[in-house]
């Protein structure tokens, strides 16, 4: 059993959703079969079935999407989905799996983060950039783009290869930031290492 598309941050209150996969140890089918979340207390918050096709490229992995919503209050949750065996007959177990995601206050503002390279100030594509919890890369113009709260977050942009500054911003607007970044190529650890 498994539990994936799971997003994280979700804003408070929010629908989402989640995709929840059931394979039986000897290929049975589990069309039909019931899939339910529960919250932290155990209580059902969501459920759904089984669809008739194995998930694309595997041998009998059945999905349900579940519809969710989300606390109404900031912080971390973990979740849990049950596989609720449809025929008492069948030799099938009930089975479980545990997800976690944060949820969060509703975006207020965007922030476009640049990240260029020093020296040349071109702009370097697929930098990660987190601002907390909040994540995006850049593309071909080196811009990422997010929508978060206002706050103070830390602003990391990471790329192998190359080195950036992390530093603390105050968001109470949009904003633009520029972010340079400095090759700096990783060092092979056996050259550090003297060989007698």
């Amino acid at each position: 059993m498994a539990v994936w598309d799971v997003p994280s941050p979700v804003v408070m209150n929010r629908s989402f959703s989640v995709k929840v996969g059931v394979k039986c140890s000897t290929a049975c089918s589990l069309v039909g079969h019931l899939i339910e979340v529960c919250d932290e207390a155990g209580v059902r918050i969501g459920e759904s079935t089984l669809g008739e096709t194995p998930w694309p490229g595997t041998s009998g992995l059945y999905v349900a999407d579940v519809e969710l919503t989300a606390p109404a209050t900031e912080g971390m949750s973990s979740w849990s989905a049950r596989y609720v065996a449809k025929d008492p007959g069948l030799p099938h177990a009930e089975e479980s799996a545990s997800f976690s995601f944060r949820t969060a206050r509703p975006a207020e503002h965007r922030v476009t983060v640049k990240v260029t390279e020093k020296d040349t100030n071109a702009p370097l594509e697929n930098f990660d950039v987190r601002l907390g919890v909040y994540g995006a890369s850049t593309d071909a113009q080196g811009l990422a783009s997010l929508e978060l709260p206002g706050g103070k977050y830390e602003l990391d942009a990471w790329k192998a290869g190359y080195e950036t500054l992390p530093r603390t911003v105050e968001v109470v607007t949009d904003l633009m930031i520029q972010v340079e970044a400095v090759f700096s190529p990783e060092k092979d650890p056996d050259e550090s290492q003297v060989w007698m």
